[in-house]
């Protein structure tokens, strides 16, 4: 063999070798890159593979009239935020990912191990927002949440929702951690809303768009609940409600509409009109050619979701039901004036599942793990379950969840009995006696189990309560006036004027527009048209003057202690001369609120009040109030288009 042949193998062996030396180091280095900001001293990686849910708000047994959207569950983009001890370590990238048919879906990413107990946060669809926020190592939590925003635009249909979720590794990642992670739930950073008008036969609806909506939000919720959900919303510092969305044109055939919020507060109780989100819909009245402007205010008069407030991951469904008249002529007009001419009643979707508990392989979660049932025989509560597992079971326990008893599908004592639905998406709970009023509360515990899951669960049936004692002609009466139609105001709030067998709400200060000058037909307040929370009415003639009739009364001018003049009704006359919305005993306060003449113009107020009565007088039809004033009390006939103030009686 020549000398030129061995070099040449030589060179070739060499190259060979340098080769493969530098694949080696590529290798190396781009699976270093995977994990940047590698400061916690450990070198070896895990691969994991994650399964995330992407929750569904339609509780079993309820049909929506609109299903969830692609935009509301698929996943495109995954960043994962390490954190040691509520500090910040690194993100990496999700690889591989797969969205699956039912709300689910899968990635793959490499951590790093660590012998301190790490949470991971799984942010969605956020990719920009963390490149233009990258958090900084040693951060705490609470930093990183507070500085991982999004600016919100004029369009609210976007693209695939920016989503969040957590996952506690509570003693460190190790090489002999289960690498497979699922059902870690993922929480949506904005609220749904619909709108829905397939079943008015005066209106066509046109177009829908959002008012006054914030401009920023936060990615990531500041006190999540382990579900997770969400109770209060999280507004990043400097957010203003700027945003007055772009319309969305609905087709003729068309009849819900969709678009998507971020979170916002409620506003302070004297700007709920003026500084409130509000959704304004145009359509077209009565077969009219032009389009006017309706506005409806988020108020689904549910305990913990007070007026205006928005909620991430809630879906807002607006169900309008009747329309008036026409509304206004503009959008901006509807937005800055208060809700009325349209009928709509606002439901409230969330994530229905409060409590979980799962495990590397299924979870098992309830709407409600501690209910409490009234004191009546017969009263009720339906616990709804959403599990992957094929069975589960129910079982008495005592309170530290021990069990009592053998498994089964159904269980009954002396006092409860407790039932599985077939499919395993109900758990029944009945209580099959009364508690006496002068009982102590009855308490009894369950397990659901299945595989190696358990919850446990509290009934509570509280003792029958003695009522409020009935006022002045044998009622119980509100102990303010109506506000927005179907709520109360506050103590220290007049409330809304209202004209007579009508149930738009008209405000009690300032300048209005669009006046109706046409009195309601009829001989009683129609109890469609009855603004009066459920269970309340408008009272009678004969209840009003029962009323003012009562031998104690006592008128108080304005003052430091009574910000508006006005009269407390008690049972005696010293109780109400006693009163203070501090202590206000069995009194009753009726602000002076005036009212509103029958072009609108407000009159009277701080002079004196005046509150409908829902019947006519049977000698003229003439419909009449109750007028009160500094040591007057009287009932007389007005004009049914005037304005006045409602105080309901219960039902």
């Amino acid at each position: 063999m020549s000398k030129v042949s061995i070099f040449i193998q030589h060179i070739g062996y060499y190259i060979g070798q340098l080769s493969l030396f530098i694949i080696v180091i590529l290798f190396y280095n781009c699976s270093d890159d995977n994990i940047p900001n590698k400061e916690n001293g450990n070198t070896h990686e895990s691969d994991f593979r994650f399964g995330v849910i992407t929750t569904d708000a339609t509780p079993p047994k309820v049909q929506l009239r609109s299903g969830q959207t692609a935009l509301e569950s698929i996943i495109s983009q995954i960043q994962i935020l390490v954190f040691e001890n509520d500090a910040y370590q690194y993100r990496v990238a999700g690889s591989k990912i797969s969205n699956g048919s039912n709300n689910n879906a899968s990635f793959e990413a490499r951590l790093l191990s660590s012998d301190q107990p790490t949470t991971i946060y799984i942010i969605a669809n956020a990719n920009a927002e963390l490149e233009a926020n990258e958090p900084q190592v040693g951060e705490t939590m609470a930093n990183v949440k507070a500085g991982l925003t999004k600016a919100i635009s004029t369009n609210v249909t976007g693209t695939n929702l920016t989503m969040w979720g957590s996952y506690l590794f509570p003693t460190g990642i190790s090489s002999t951690t289960e690498n497979n992670i699922n059902n870690i739930r993922m929480l949506r950073s904005v609220a749904r809303v619909d709108v829905i008008a397939s079943t008015i036969p005066n209106f066509q609806m046109v177009s829908i768009q959002a008012f006054r909506v914030s401009d920023n939000m936060q990615i990531i919720p500041d006190n999540p609940t382990n579900t997770p959900s969400v109770t209060d919303p999280s507004i990043p510092i400097g957010t203003v409600q700027s945003i007055n969305t772009t319309p969305i044109n609905t087709p003729p055939t068309l009849s819900v509409a969709q678009l998507y919020l971020p979170e916002v507060t409620t506003p302070a109780s004297g700007d709920l009109v003026n500084d409130a989100t509000c959704i304004v819909i145009g359509g077209y009245y009565a077969g009219s050619s032009t389009i006017t402007y309706y506005r409806l205010d988020f108020n689904p008069n549910i305990e913990g979701h007070p007026f205006g407030q928005i909620l991430r991951n809630h879906r807002y469904e607006f169900n309008i039901t009747y329309v008036f008249r026409s509304g206004y002529p503009t959008a901006q007009e509807a937005a800055n004036n208060i809700s009325s001419s349209m009928e709509a009643r606002v439901v409230l979707w969330s994530d229905y599942i409060k409590h979980m508990v799962f495990d590397i392989n299924n979870y098992l979660g309830v709407s409600e793990s501690y209910v409490t049932l009234e004191g009546e025989a017969n009263s009720s509560y339906d616990i709804l379950v959403d599990t992957d597992l094929s069975n589960y079971t129910l079982t008495w326990a005592d309170r530290d969840g021990v069990s009592e008893g053998s498994p089964s599908s159904s269980l009954s004592d002396d006092y409860f009995q407790v039932n599985k639905s077939s499919d395993g998406s109900t758990i029944s709970i009945v209580a099959t006696q009364e508690n006496p009023a002068d009982s102590d509360d009855r308490v009894r515990f369950f397990l659901i189990s299945g595989a190696r899951l358990k919850i446990l669960a509290t009934i509570i049936q509280t003792s029958l309560e003695d009522g409020p004692e009935p006022g002045p002609g044998g009622v119980i009466w509100s102990e303010t006036n109506v506000d927005l139609p179907y709520t109360f105001a506050d103590q220290l709030q007049i409330g809304k004027f209202y004209q007579w067998n009508r149930d738009i709400a008209w405000a009690s200060t300032g300048e209005v527009t669009g006046w109706n000058t046409t009195g309601a037909e009829g001989f009683l307040w129609e109890e469609a048209n009855d603004p009066c929370p459920a269970g309340w009415r408008v009272p009678t003639r004969a209840e009003l003057q029962a009323l003012i009739s009562s031998t104690g009364r006592s008128w108080r001018d304005a003052s430091v202690q009574n910000d508006y003049p006005g009269v407390w009704f008690a049972p005696t006359p010293e109780e109400a001369n006693d009163a203070t919305f501090e202590n206000p005993g069995r009194a009753l306060f009726f602000p002076a609120g005036g009212r509103r003449e029958a072009t609108g113009i407000l009159t009277d107020a701080g002079f004196n009040s005046y509150y409908w009565a829902s019947d006519v007088n049977p000698l003229g039809a003439t419909t009449e109030i109750m007028s009160i004033a500094s040591g007057t009390y009287i009932i007389f006939p007005v004009a049914r288009t005037l304005g006045c103030l409602l105080r309901c009686v219960r039902d």
